[in-house]
C-alpha cells in the first residue's frame, strides 16, 4: 500500500492487487503524472473500492468447440490463444461456459467434419477477472474506445480503423490492469426459429492458467 501525502478526504484507489489512497486535492496532479501512460485523457486511474475477495483464486470450466485436428494439436502441445482485432473480448484462448453451445459452434456454425470439445478449468485470481458486463467498465471500456477513436482521427497513436474499438479498448485495459480473463456475454442465432441466444464466453489471456480437464469427439 503508498500514500499520496496530504490532508483532506481520501478515495480508495484501486489497480491490480495494490492500493493507493489519494487526497482528494492531489487527484489531478496524480492523473496528470501518469497521464502519459495513457492514449485517453479523460480518465487514467479508475476511483473504486478494493472487493473483499480480491486476493483469492477463482475457478472457471470452460468448453472449448473446434475440429478434431485442433483438438489433437491442443491436447499435445496446449492452447494457443487467438490474437487479432475481430476478436470480441480482445486476445485470447475463448471458451463458452455452456458445453452445448461449444457443440454448436463446432458442429453447426463451424461445420467442422470432425468436431471436438475440449473441456477445460481456468484458474485466476479474482482480482485479475475483467467482466465487460459490470456498469463500471462498460464505462470504461467506452471511454477508453472514445480515447482510440481521437487519437486515430487526430493522426496520433492508434488504429485508423475504428471498427474493431470494442476489442482495442479491453486490449488496453487488459495490458495495462494486468487482467488476465475477460468474461463478456455475446449473442449468437443458434436456432433459426429460437432466435438470438445470449451466451457467457471467456477469454483467457494467458495460456499457464488453463489445464485440460476431458475431451469429447462429437458423433
Amino acid at each position: 500500500m503508498g500514500r499520496y501525502r496530504g490532508t483532506g478526504k481520501s478515495l480508495t484507489q484501486t489497480r491490480y492487487f495494490f492500493t493507493i489512497r489519494i487526497p482528494a486535492e492531489g487527484i489531478s496532479k496524480f492523473q496528470a503524472k501518469y497521464a502519459e501512460h495513457s492514449v485517453f485523457t479523460c480518465r487514467f486511474w479508475r476511483m473504486t473500492s478494493i472487493p473483499e475477495y480480491a486476493g483469492h483464486i477463482v475457478e472457471y470450466t470452460g468448453y472449448h468447440g473446434c475440429a478434431g485436428d485442433s483438438a489433437d494439436v491442443i491436447q499435445a502441445e496446449g492452447f494457443k490463444k487467438s490474437v487479432g482485432r475481430e476478436q470480441m473480448f480482445g486476445d485470447g484462448v475463448y471458451f463458452f461456459e455452456e458445453i452445448h453451445v461449444a457443440r454448436w459452434w463446432a458442429v453447426e456454425h463451424r461445420k467442422h467434419q470432425r468436431p471436438a470439445i475440449i473441456k477445460a478449468t481456468v484458474r485466476v485470481d479474482s482480482g485479475a477477472v475483467f467482466e465487460t458486463f459490470l456498469q463500471e467498465n462498460i464505462v470504461l471500456i467506452l471511454e477508453v474506445a472514445d480515447g482510440i477513436r481521437r487519437k486515430a482521427f487526430e493522426g496520433k497513436v492508434g488504429p485508423k480503423d475504428t471498427r474493431y474499438l470494442f476489442a482495442d479498448a479491453i486490449n488496453w485495459i487488459c495490458s495495462n490492469e494486468g487482467y488476465t480473463l475477460v468474461r463478456g456475454y455475446r449473442q449468437f442465432q443458434m436456432i433459426a426459429s429460437d432466435g438470438n441466444k445470449t451466451v457467457c464466453q471467456l477469454a483467457v489471456r494467458e495460456e499457464k492458467f488453463i489445464s485440460i480437464t476431458e475431451r469429447c469427439d462429437v458423433a
